[in-house]
């Protein structure tokens, strides 16, 4: 290459920063698509294709693996009463709230709407429920105010461990997922701002 002639050289050298350009766009069309772009936390769809991996290496290795499923309670109250924009704002409050309450091991993403999911490996039930109650502290603690506006805060958490005899889903992970989900669901039922653990018996809202 070195004794070609120059317009070999510089079209090859167009052709190596065309293929870099490239392989950068598609780098970043990946990262968007597993990124919520609004909070910056990885998003469902990254959740989805993760988790099982995630909850796999915890089942080769024998350690535990736990879900925290968290909603911020009457989050729609937010948008009716100071607009979608504030409820961004607020949105955005609460995810730096939870990012701060989480160890380096869990994972964050928002699930959607004000849903945001934890998984938290090397975690049992009662460590993850210590996490939660971490969390939905933190949260309490840290009112949202901005533009003389002062929103208080809570959100309610159901936590889950997976189990090998999965009730829910086609898999433990997506079993795991409806347990922490129909914990939260309990957990709203009795009066928000407050972390439920699994138990047999809990049903959700289709139910």
């Amino acid at each position: 290459f070195r004794d070609a002639p120059l317009e070999f050289k510089l079209l090859g050298m167009a052709f190596n920063r065309m293929s870099e350009t490239i392989k950068d766009h598609i780098s970043r069309l990946e990262r968007a698509s597993i990124t919520d772009p609004l909070t910056g936390l990885r998003n469902r769809r990254f959740l989805v294709t993760e988790g099982p991996r995630l909850l796999h290496i915890a089942l080769r290795s024998g350690s535990k693996f736990s879900c925290l499923m968290i909603d911020i309670d009457h989050f729609k109250n937010v948008n009716d009463q100071h607009g979608h924009l504030m409820g961004d704002r607020f949105l955005q409050h609460i995810t730096e709230r939870i990012s701060e309450s989480i160890r380096g091991s869990d994972l964050l993403a928002r699930a959607g709407g004000e849903e945001f999911v934890v998984l938290a490996p090397n975690s049992g039930c009662e460590e993850a429920r210590l996490l939660a109650e971490r969390i939905r502290q933190a949260v309490v603690q840290n009112p949202y105010e901005a533009q003389g506006v002062h929103l208080g805060n809570t959100v309610s958490v159901g936590v889950a461990e997976y189990s090998l005899e999965p009730k829910f889903g086609s898999n433990l992970f997506e079993d795991m997922l409806e347990r922490a989900d129909r914990a939260l669901y309990r957990a709203k039922e009795q009066g928000r701002n407050r972390v439920a653990l699994w138990e047999d018996g809990d049903v959700g809202p289709d139910i």
